[in-house]
């Protein structure tokens, strides 16, 4: 017993310690074992530091944009020998200044992102040897001597996004030969030369998203050949060459979105094995029937192009390796669309928003089995077949909203019902008829508690009749309904049993058919009588030239008398 209470009190002794030396304008607390201190109020023209504790191992300075810091650093940080991360951020930081961090060894993360640092010099960072991480982001830099992180031998994360420089010098990354990730985002380069690139050869991540890049040189990629991630979004690119990515044989994830690509060519990504591949935002109109060939892609996004016509021989080539495929939002016909997706044996998940598709053959997903998440959104659907969703009995989430959908028929209600893996069904913003010929099925799925579970959305709203607009599905009461005008009766008998139609339809060629037979034969029989009359013996002629002879004799002896 006193061995416990001596224990709470040694924990109490430290908690005690761990908080005091504390600025008034700043919390300090022990997290992960580690003294933080947080300086969050804003209003800051100073750094507290004289009223730290030395040992703390994290300090943390921000503010808001309504209560803005306007901080400057120097020597501050001499007696801090354990300090492991500082994060000075929004608080208008104009410059960093020579040894400010110095003598911090310990140093490893280094956060001085949203400020308004202009330039960097190698002085800037002297004694942060074990640096590994430095943000850099979102400041005004615009100018660097070579070599600005001459002292950060063991840097391993660098972000520079968000600044405002034109063009790199010469060895301007010297000396960070460990150097895994880079981050050049939002500064307009326009080109990068690939001698700038030679002294950080193992990196595996090169961020370049929105640096105004028209093309790259071949160079550049055989330069960091060791890349893993490569992001080039929301450049200018209009064009990639076959084979462009060739030396980055390690490539596991390519970002080109919001590019001006146009059409992907044979052999684009021929070798690669991709987790992602994302192409969403362009101009593509095709992609070549061998652009995949030779290649793997897990995660692939074309969304948001142009696409009228893709072979189904496109995707071939990854029907082994394809689990995720977003085609939303091109101009796919459901005939293209049910080709494509047809030897995707592996697909997980499918997303198909506006595609502006009408409606969708039964079989559009018998060959995917696995797929677990299905997206038909903002489409213009008004007939969902129970056929459609019978092969997918792993599905775990159904997107059918904002469709143009009527109705929906029993035999679909129970396959969403009675799916045990399904989830999440979105069937919001879409043209409910609220009658009974309609609706009826539906208000009865809506009373059950283990259906209404599976909705993850907006309430069901009446489109029609005009009295019910706007009401709510599960307010409405079986009374209020109005049976269905003579048309729509029609028309919902004829969708719900098309079959019969189309029996109809078939017995009516058939008739039709035997009739015409019949006709033919008949034809045939009168066209054979008449050539037999045709067809007489020379004496039968004779003799009925003689007979005609006689006859007209004893005609003209007649008249004379």
């Amino acid at each position: 017993m006193r061995s416990a209470i001596l224990w709470v009190n040694v924990f109490f002794i430290f908690v005690i310690q761990s908080v005091s030396n504390c600025p008034d304008i700043c919390s300090c607390n022990v997290i992960r074992n580690r003294k933080t201190v947080t300086c969050n109020q804003g209003g800051m023209n100073l750094i507290p530091t004289q009223e730290m504790d030395k040992s703390i191992k994290v300090l943390r300075i921000t503010a808001s944009p309504e209560v803005p810091n306007n901080l400057t650093v120097g020597r501050i940080f001499q007696k801090f020998h354990v300090l492991e991360e500082i994060h000075i951020t929004h608080s208008n930081v104009p410059a960093i200044g020579e040894g400010s961090f110095w003598p911090c060894q310990h140093l490893m993360v280094l956060n001085l992102s949203y400020n308004k640092i202009t330039r960097l010099h190698y002085s800037n960072f002297i004694g942060l040897t074990n640096l590994v991480t430095l943000d850099l982001s979102n400041n005004l830099i615009y100018a660097t001597p070579s070599a600005p992180f001459y002292h950060l031998e063991n840097l391993n994360t660098l972000s520079l996004a968000g600044n405002i420089l034109d063009g790199l010098v010469p060895r301007f990354f010297y000396m960070l030969s460990k150097l895994r990730k880079l981050d050049l985002s939002g500064n307009a380069l326009s080109e990068l030369d690939p001698d700038h690139l030679k002294d950080i050869s193992a990196v595996k991540t090169l961020i370049l998203r929105n640096c105004h890049l028209t093309s790259l040189h071949s160079l550049v990629y055989q330069k960091v050949s060791n890349l893993e991630v490569l992001d080039l979004r929301d450049n200018a690119l209009y064009y990639i060459k076959p084979f462009e990515f060739q030396h980055l044989k390690r490539l596991r994830i390519l970002r080109l979105d919001n590019n001006y690509l146009g059409d992907i060519r044979e052999n684009t990504f021929s070798g690669h094995k991709l987790d992602l591949l994302s192409l969403s935002k362009n101009n593509i109109i095709s992609i070549d029937s061998c652009a995949f060939c030779n290649s793997s892609v897990r995660n692939l996004d074309t969304s948001n192009n142009h696409l009228t016509l893709v072979k189904k021989s496109v995707f071939s080539p990854l029907s082994d390796s394809l689990k995720i495929l977003n085609i939303g939002f091109n101009k796919l016909d459901h005939i293209t669309v049910a080709e494509i997706v047809d030897p995707l044996k592996k697909l997980q998940r499918l997303s198909l928003p506006g595609m502006q598709l009408e409606e969708l053959f039964a079989t559009t997903f018998g060959s995917n089995r696995n797929l677990r998440y299905l997206n038909l959104s903002k489409n213009q659907l008004e007939f969902l077949s129970s056929a459609v969703l019978e092969p997918l009995t792993n599905l775990e989430e159904l997107d059918i909203s904002n469709n143009g959908l009527k109705e929906l028929q029993l035999s679909t209600l129970k396959i969403i019902n009675e799916t045990s893996s399904l989830q999440k069904v979105y069937l919001h913003s879409n043209r409910w008829h609220c009658r009974k010929c309609n609706v009826e099925s539906l208000l009865a799925y809506l009373n059950n508690s283990a259906f209404l579970e599976k909705l993850q959305n907006e309430s069901l709203v009446c489109s029609e009749p005009q009295k019910l607009l706007g009401r709510k599905l599960e307010t409405l009461y079986q009374e209020e309904l109005e049976t269905c005008p003579l048309h729509v009766t029609l028309s919902y008998t004829l969708m719900t049993q098309l079959h019969i139609g189309i029996v109809i339809t078939i017995s009516i060629f058939v008739l039709l058919l035997i009739l015409l037979m019949l006709a033919w034969l008949f034809s045939r029989r009168h066209s054979a009588v008449y050539y037999t009359h045709e067809n007489v013996t020379e004496e039968d002629k004779t003799k009925n030239g003689d007979f005609r002879e006689q006859k007209s004799k004893k005609d003209m002896v007649m008249r004379f008398f």
